[in-house]
This record gives structure tokens, sequence and C-alpha cells, in this order.
């Protein structure tokens, strides 16, 4: 086997799984397709090639002759559609690109279903090769061959001088590559004139490595990342490989005289030591001299991220920020330009102001802003990456992406916009960073953007707090001079509303104890009366005297429960605390309820703990907290029972109400021992509650050192009020678990 057999076999290796990762990078894309066509062709070509090289018979050797052409028919009609594709010429070259699929397909029946264009095959040469006789025919596939040779080149040199940047670059890599490929690959159409000088299968080979080094350097077909791990894993092997034989050989060699026979086992031994050990130090050296050369990176990401977070940490300044920051990220990416734009809330919704700029003619941004650039924001609200304008507008020319405005696409082309880098803080877009292009006119690569996506979300942050920071500032000069004009009026209110709640608790208080005096009196005489006191009275006024009695109580209760208020508010409610046996107070009141209870038919129990403590309280005022709880679950109870219960806690009596009344929604609970508070749909039960009984007992029981509170499951499920005293002797204290009620 010869030197252009093996470079025909390495050439068509090479090409088809370069065609392979760019199809599977992108299988959707017409590019990436289009591109993975043209691999094909190239490789039935190489592959052809290879056999025409071999040892077989002549009906073996022209198969694989019409196989090589095969490919040569395909090549230039495929490489054609995909530059077309490129550089976004594909419906102006429309018919051109019909004709020669036409054409194609002409050449292929001719090739394989007749002898029309290769007629027969000559015995091997001197080189070992096999080629062919043809027809005149032949003549007219070669004028195709040449024809969209020439198409696709021109339309390659229209792709560079209409474009720009990264674009403009990928096309001349595509064009230097096709030039060297196909001018190169030419001389093997020599081989079957009996010029015997096969050298176009090492041109191909070159051309396949420049379009190699277009995709590292400028994303073509956006398989940068793939190629790295594959080279990287490639020369892994090469290089782990060729230390183990070396190594192993060397050492065999060394130790032979020592352990004979076993000297391959030791060695082997040793050898897979030495490579465990340096097998990380010559993967990330292999790393090195991928980026160096096919990945270049002028700059170490890492310590410019702790520049930028260093610069984030220490200013909070909004124009010191971004000076700093635009000041530095030049010097590490050698941009033209640089725009820091936010969304400005305080006129206009969503549009854009120009906070910082360096590298821009500044009326023509301005202009520009005001017209296009304020719509920037629609493309980030449900998308965060930042945009790469030169792939969009040739994913746009090529049919594979619609911008929500192409104007604006193209005005950002036309100023010369590399990046548009958008700006989050906590999920909300602020703003967007503009870049220009490199002054060295490379792309950004995807290690670039990677560094810039980590920036822009820190810097997002750092920015919304520094405009906050501005804006509290200019607030506070602001507000120091309302604050100033103010603090007279409000030292002026706040006076009077101290005498005016002075006023009103005095009020409460004298307006109570009036009160108080003539409904006792009303009460005593409205007594009597019912008595027969004064005589006989008569059933009918007997029934009304009934409901002046009952309103009249209804007043005592509300001036007594004013009068409480009254007290807690100007801190003259006094506390008599001492040692009291619950148990006997609440079995005294549950008696008295008794018949309150027969008369709604509610059963009321009373189930102890037995030989409970005492505890300390007000003897009077725990009365009322605990009248009132029982009174309430009666009010409110209109079937079922009421249950009370006292049990010891650690250091603490509880007293329990529960009822199966109407229960309390869950929204009530937290706000019903507040003042004036009552639950829903308490009004349609009972109209005289004043909301005040629940917030008397919640001042009552805290002040003595307890703590009341309310459960419920719901509505119309009952519900279970609370409250726990200290107890009197603290060497009593003890855990005890609540005694159910017996079954």
């Amino acid at each position: 086997m010869n030197i252009f057999a093996i470079s025909s076999m390495v050439t068509a290796v090479a090409t088809i799984l370069l065609g392979f990762f760019v199809l599977i990078k992108n299988v959707k894309s017409r590019q990436n397709r289009a591109w993975f066509y043209t691999s094909c062709a190239i490789f039935l070509w190489t592959f052809g090639l290879f056999w025409c090289f071999q040892n077989q018979t002549q009906m073996q050797a022209l198969f694989w002759q019409k196989v090589l052409y095969l490919g040569t028919i395909l090549i230039p009609i495929t490489y054609y559609y995909y530059c077309c594709l490129l550089t976004g010429k594909e419906k102006e070259n429309k018919v051109w690109l019909r004709t020669g699929m036409a054409l194609a397909m002409v050449f292929m029946i001719l090739l394989f279903f007749s002898n029309l264009l290769v007629s027969g095959i000559l015995p091997r040469n001197n080189i070992g090769y096999w080629a062919i006789t043809f027809t005149p025919i032949y003549y007219f596939f070669l004028i195709y061959f040449v024809i969209y040779v020439f198409f696709f080149f021109r339309t390659l040199r229209r792709g560079m001088r209409e474009n720009e940047g990264i674009k403009k670059n990928q096309i001349r890599f595509v064009y230097y590559a096709g030039l060297i490929g196909f001018i190169g690959g030419s001389f093997n159409f020599l081989l079957d004139f009996g010029i015997n000088y096969p050298i176009g299968n090492l041109f191909v080979f070159l051309y396949v490595a420049f379009i190699a080094y277009a995709i590292t350097r400028y994303r073509l077909m956006d398989i940068r990342s793939i190629i790295r791990k594959s080279s990287v894993f490639a020369l892994l092997i090469v290089a782990i490989g060729s230390l183990f034989v070396l190594l192993s050989s060397l050492i065999a060699h060394i130790i032979d005289s020592f352990v004979g026979n076993d000297s391959l086992l030791w060695s082997g031994l040793i050898v897979a030591i030495i490579i465990t050990a340096i097998f990380q130090p010559i993967k990330r050296f292999l790393e090195w001299i991928t980026d160096k050369f096919l990945f270049t990176k002028d700059y170490n990401s890492s310590e410019v991220l702790i520049n930028i977070n260093n610069i984030i940490s220490s200013t909070i300044d909004l124009d010191k920020l971004l000076v700093a920051v635009s000041k530095n990220l030049e010097t590490v990416f050698h941009y033209s330009k640089i725009g820091f734009l936010f969304i400005d809330k305080e006129n206009k919704k969503d549009q854009l102001k120009i906070y910082y700029q360096t590298g821009f003619d500044d009326k023509v941004l301005r202009a520009f802003s005001q017209d296009k650039i304020k719509v920037l924001p629609w493309y980030f609200s449900d998308n965060k990456e930042i945009k790469v304008i030169d792939e969009l507008k040739a994913q746009y020319e090529a049919h594979e992406y619609q911008p929500k405005s192409v104007e604006l696409l193209y005005g950002l082309y036309e100023l010369n916009i590399s990046l548009v880098i958008p700006l989050f803080a906590k999920e909300t877009l602020i703003g967007l960073i503009v870049l220009g292009n490199k002054k060295s006119g490379d792309p950004y690569n995807n290690e670039d953007l990677k560094v810039l996506n980590i920036i822009s979300g820190q810097l997002g942050i750092s920015i919304e707090n520094a405009r906050l920071y501005e804006q509290q500032k200019n607030f506070n000069i602001h507000l120091r001079e309302e604050v100033k004009k103010a603090t007279a009026k409000l030292e002026g209110a706040n006076k009077e509303l101290q005498r005016l709640d002075d006023s009103k608790s005095e009020f409460l208080s004298i307006a109570s104890h009036q009160l108080r005096t003539p409904l006792t009196i009303t009460k005593g005489y409205v007594s009597m009366m019912q008595e027969g006191s004064f005589g006989k009275v008569p059933k009918i006024i007997k029934d009304n005297l009934i409901k002046i009695y009952t309103a009249n109580e209804r007043l005592l209760n509300l001036v007594e429960n004013l009068l409480d208020i009254s007290r807690i508010e100007s801190g003259r409610l006094e506390f008599n605390l001492e040692p009291v046996d619950l148990v006997t107070t609440v079995k005294a009141l549950v008696s008295d309820f008794q018949a309150k209870a027969k008369e709604k038919k509610v059963k009321l129990e009373f189930f102890p703990d037995p030989k409970l403590p005492k505890c300390l309280t007000d003897a009077q005022k725990v009365k009322e907290v605990i009248s009132n709880l029982i009174d309430n679950s009666i009010k409110y109870t209109n079937k079922g029972e009421i249950v009370i219960g006292i049990h010891q806690e650690s250091q603490s009596l509880v007293f329990s109400c529960q009822d199966t009344g109407m229960g309390i929604e869950p929204e009530d609970l937290p706000r019903l021992f507040n003042k004036f508070v009552r639950g829903k749909g308490m009004m349609q039960v009972h109209t005289e509650g004043t909301g005040l009984g629940l917030y008397f007992a919640r001042v009552v029981i805290e002040n003595m050192g307890g703590r009341i509170w309310a459960e419920s499951p719901g509505k119309n499920r009952g519900s279970k009020f609370s409250f726990s005293l200290p107890l009197a002797d603290k060497k009593k204290a003890k855990v005890i678990k609540t005694v159910q009620k017996p079954a």
C-alpha cells in the first residue's frame, strides 16, 4: 500500500467524521445538512480513490472508479449548495442550483447505467492505479465541474465583500479551503489522461484541515466544543499509547536481567503506575496545546471574573462602576466600543436610556436608541441568551431564524455592534450591554461568551443596587427637606393626638361611671316592679318589663367592658395575684351556667384532672375570663355539648372550653383576640356582642403571666378556647399529658 492510498483513506475518514459532527450538532439546520452532503460526496471520492490503488480484478476496479466518479459528480453541486446557504444567496441562485442538480442526475445515470461516460478500465499503471477510458461526453462532465467550481468561488467572494466580522471570517476560510481542495484535487483528473501525479487527495486533506480550523476559531457551524473534546481525546490516546509502548520496552529491557521471564509483567505494572500518575498532567498539557493553537484565548477567565467581582463588591456609585467595568473588559476583549443602556422606568415603560458609552458616535447612537434600540427588551422577555448579531443575521439570511424586527437586526449590524448582552436582576430585565467588534477582527469565541454571561449575571444585580442607591441618595436629599417642613407639623399634631387620646380615655371613664349609676338604679326599680313591690302588674306590662330588664343588662355589660378598656389603656388595671384553686372556681361557674345551657338544650360538662395544684392569679378577673368563654360557647352552640377541662402542663395549669358550635373560619383565628373583632357569621347568631370580651381576656391572662389561644377545625365544626396560668408553687411543676374525656 503506497502513500497515495494511505492519504486517501485518512482524508476519507477525517471528512466523514467531520460531516457527522456537523450533522448531529444541528440536524434541523439546512446549512449543517448541506455540509454533510458535501462530506459524503468527498468521502465517496476519496474512499473510491483508495480502492483504485488496491490489487483487484478489472471488474472490481471499474466498480470503485464509478464510486470515485459518483463523488466527483456530487462534490461541485453539493459544495455550491452549501456556499449559497452560508452566504444567504440560495434564492438568487435557485435556477443554477436546480440546473446543476439535474445535470448531476444525468451524469450519474450515464455513469451507472451506460458506457457513455466511463467506457472501461485500464490495467494498473506504474504507481498501482487503475485508470479509466472515457467517451467524448466525459468532456461535457469536465465543463460542468469547472462551471460549478467557478459558481461557488464567485458566490463566496461576493459573501466576503458583503459581510463583516465573524461571518466574513467564516466565509473567507471556506473560500480558501475550497480553493486548496478543488484546485489541488483537480490534479487527480490527470490520472485518467496518463499523467501520474495523484496529489489531489493530499490537497483535499488540507481543505479538511482549513475547515476544522475555521470551526475551532470562528464557530463555523457551531461544533467547536465537539472538535475541541475530540482533538484532546485523540491526542490523549496517541500520547498515552506511545508512552505505554515506549516505557514498557525500555523498562522491560532494564529489568530483564533482574527478573528474567517475568520482566514484561513487572514492566507493565510499573508503566501502569507511571501512566496513572502522569495522566492528569498530560491531559492538562494537551488541553493547553489545543487552546493555544486552535482555541486561542489571551486571558485567564478566572482572573477576569475575580477582577470584575472585586470592582462590583467595592463600588456602589453607578458612574464609577460602569467606567471601571468598561475599562476592565476593554483590556480583556479589546473591543472597539461599548454601551450600557438601562430601562428608564421613570419616563416611559421599557424605554432604553443610554447611561454610559465609549467608542460610539454619541449623536448616532442616541438617535438610533430613540428609534430602534428601545424595542430591544422584547428580545429578552423569554430568552436570557447573549445575542451574537453576526450569527443572527446569517441565520436570518439562511432562513433559519426570524427576528422580531428585521430593521433592528440590520441596524445593530450597521452600527458594528457584535454582541447584545442582557442584564437581569431577580429575573427582571433592567438593561443591556452592547459590545462592538474586536479591534483585531477576531470574533467572540465560546469562552468569551461564557465569561460575559457569568459577568452579566453578577453585574445585573450590582447595577440595580447602584441605581437604587443613586435613587435613594436623590430621594434622601429631597426627603430631608420635606422632613424638615413636616417635622414641626408632626410634633404639633402628635401633641394634639396625645391630648385627644387622654381626653378619650378620660371621657370613657367618666361616661362609663356616669352611665353605670342610672343603669343600676333602673335595673333595681325594674326588678322591684317585676316582683310586685309596687302592686300587681298586668301580664302585658310584665312582658315589657322583662324586655327593659334584658336591654338594661346589655347596657350594663357594655359599660363594664368600656370601663375595663379605659383602665387597660390608661394603665390603671390592677391585679391582685394570689394562690387560687382554679378547679373550685370553675366548678362554681359551671354550676351557674347549667340553667342557661339547659335552656338551649346543650350539655355542659366539667372534667378536671384530679389533685391539681393551685395557680397564681387574680380570682375575680379570672372568673370574668372564664365566664366570658363559657358564655360565648353557650351562645354559639345550638346543639351538642360543651366540655370544660383543667389539666397541668409543666409549670402551668391549662383551662379549656371545647364546644360543638358554629366554629371559626381559619382566616379569623389570628385576629380573634384583637379589639372589636368578631368572627364571620357571629352577628347573625348573637347581635349584641361588642368584640371586646376576648380582647379583655387576652390582656388579663397575659398580664398574669399566662397565654390564651383558640382552635377550630373550621365552620360548623366547633371550637376550643384555652388559656394557661402559672402555678403558685413551682415545686409542684411536672409534665403531665392531657387527660382525655372519659368514654
